[in-house]
């Protein structure tokens, strides 16, 4: 990646470098080809405050992937269960760990794995952080043990439950407390819709390619 960047400055004087990372943190080889490049595309805070320390001076910008805000429409009292969304281990952590604390009050509490949204109350997100961020584009409040590397607003970091009884916990109030279940939903929406929009995405883009205004200053002046 080194010698085409290089290849690019010699032969397009008026080029614009970018250098996208993805999700995987970058190798120690690649880190001299990021610096030659005029930006840095990531996709989450958490990856550029990675990369920010492992490469000090990189000029980073963090381009969210592009979701649409597209809410059920299944009356609400059709909604019963979890979905869920895990790895083996973290699967096997619901199922040991807590799904007996939410038994011993909802014994009959099913769940559905691998993903239906369409008549389930809330999801359970192990391991997949993708499936966070796709749940809340579907107006379903989403459990997760970890969410540091999806700049989730202060609205929604009550979906972040690290032990089995807070997990279980958060889980019977999000499947029986219809208010807060709703208060969740439209953050969840509203998060979406605000930093994951196309617009939002192509804003972040061309401030990478260095041809609009800064996030920060798009977000004032709207």
């Amino acid at each position: 990646a080194e010698a085409y960047a290089g290849l690019v400055r010699a032969s397009q004087k008026r080029a614009r470098v970018l250098y996208g990372a993805g999700a995987e943190r970058p190798e120690a080889s690649d880190i001299g080809a990021m610096r030659m490049a005029d930006a840095i595309v990531v996709p989450t805070p958490d990856d550029a405050a990675w990369l920010r320390a492992a490469a000090p001076g990189a000029r980073v910008h963090v381009v969210p992937r592009a979701l649409t805000a597209a809410p059920r429409g299944v009356p609400k009292g059709a909604y019963r269960g979890i979905a869920v969304f895990a790895d083996a281990a973290g699967l096997q952590w619901l199922e040991d760990a807590v799904m007996p604390l939410v038994r011993a009050h909802e014994p009959d509490m099913p769940l559905v794995v691998g993903g239906r949204l369409d008549n389930v109350r809330l999801a359970v997100a192990l391991g997949r952080p993708e499936a966070v961020l796709e749940c809340l584009a579907s107006g379903v409040p989403c459990a997760t043990t970890d969410a540091a590397g999806l700049g989730l607003p202060d609205t929604l970091t009550g979906l972040v439950a690290t032990d089995p009884v807070a997990m279980a916990a958060l889980i019977l109030d999000l499947h029986n407390k219809a208010t807060l279940n709703g208060r969740y939903a439209r953050a969840g929406l509203a998060f979406i819709r605000g930093e994951h929009s196309e617009a939002a995405v192509a804003a972040a883009m061309e401030e990478a390619a260095g041809q609009g205004a800064p996030r920060a200053a798009l977000r004032r002046a709207g």
